[in-house]
């Protein structure tokens, strides 16, 4: 796993936040792959998985997406469709990549999937360019 800019305590893939998601990060032809095992703790109503750490999953894999280009930006609009519940104790497979490069704007799309391909949230986001990145 390759760790981008100064990530200990980000939320998603933090390798010090002890109630972060720790993601790990793979990389297939320009694409952002991660995994993400549904904890109880990950719940939001009667043992489904809270939106809100599903699109913090997407949105990982899409700015890593962005940062592993050596693209220095920050999401400035993020949307997720949700297609279907995912239960606690499912493994969710999530893909991000680069959809366009702009001078100020990088479009980015990403989508959340059980492990026998069934879709179950997609996500585009809007990641605006920075002179400086989160590190500083």
């Amino acid at each position: 796993m390759e760790l981008l800019g100064n990530p200990e305590m980000c939320f998603g893939c933090g390798t010090e936040n002890p109630v972060g998601l720790r993601l790990k990060f793979t990389w297939e032809n320009g694409d952002c792959l991660t995994r993400l095992h549904v904890k109880p703790e990950h719940a939001g109503w009667r043992g489904f998985l809270h939106g809100g750490v599903l699109a913090a999953a997407l949105d990982e894999v899409m700015g890593n997406a962005v940062w592993k280009a050596d693209l220095r930006a920050m999401t400035g609009r993020f949307t997720v469709r949700y297609r279907q519940a995912v239960r606690v104790g499912e493994d969710i497979d999530v893909r991000g990549h680069i959809d366009k490069v702009g001078a100020r704007i990088i479009r980015t799309t990403a989508e959340a999937r059980r492990p026998d391909g069934t879709l179950v949230a997609e996500a585009e986001a809007l990641y605006i360019r920075t002179k400086v990145g989160p590190e500083g």
